[in-house]
């Protein structure tokens, strides 16, 4: 029997676990269930965070942000459904995590540029637009969006330089291959969620628009 709760999301992600778990193998389900554990932690901090009258601190955002927007869920499935398993060696290395901590980051600023407009309109500050804005005193909105697409493009040279030290991860030529395809899903997923971000008519993303917030 799995739990109810009030938020539609988080029942979306409960609901549908079950459906998933059909695809998984050991491994797959040891990874989903820790990163359901921590998306839901996550999101009792976001809550917190979003009833208080200050602004997040950039800190605080980078923590619970990191696992509400889903990011592993999205590549647990993903890894399932495209039959890609992750070699035990590289899962456990040092460059493995920095790539996926890369793809993560990736997701965050990518969400926070698209959904900006929308944001502004719910009067919703937990964006890392309004943080930064905050944090460093700017007097306009653009100079907070700059430094923010500024972020996005060093993520991505942060994951090519991730990507080039994988092969020394490997211990021979099947682990290689194994790691290669786990890097191309990486990067299928980043591709797919800035598709996703930049032509879904939830978030209506736009290059310009109006900021008009009291």
């Amino acid at each position: 029997n799995l739990p109810k709760v009030d938020d539609p999301l988080e029942n979306g992600v409960i609901q549908l676990t079950s459906a998933w778990r059909a695809y998984f193998d050991e491994a797959a389900l040891r990874r989903m269930k820790i990163a359901l554990k921590q998306y839901f932690a996550a999101i009792i901090m976001e809550k917190r965070s979003k009833r208080r009258a200050t602004c997040v601190l950039e800190y605080e955002y980078d923590i619970f942000r990191y696992y509400t927007i889903g990011g592993a869920i999205f590549f647990e499935v993903t890894l399932s459904l495209a039959d890609v398993k992750i070699p035990c060696h590289f899962e456990s290395s040092q460059c493995f995590a920095l790539l996926h901590e890369s793809m993560v980051k990736i997701f965050i600023l990518l969400n926070d540029v698209c959904s900006f407009e929308n944001d502004i309109k719910e009067n919703n500050k937990v964006n890392y637009i309004c943080i930064i804005k905050e944090a460093k005193g700017y007097e306009t909105w653009q100079e907070a969006i700059d430094e923010v697409v500024c972020k996005i493009n060093d993520e991505f040279k942060t994951f090519q330089m991730a990507e080039k030290l994988a092969a020394t991860e490997a211990i021979n030529h099947e682990e290689t291959e194994a790691a290669a395809r786990a890097i191309d899903l990486l990067k299928r997923e980043i591709f797919t969620f800035f598709l996703y971000m930049t032509t879904s008519k939830r978030y209506n993303y736009k290059r310009k628009f109006i900021i008009e917030w009291n």
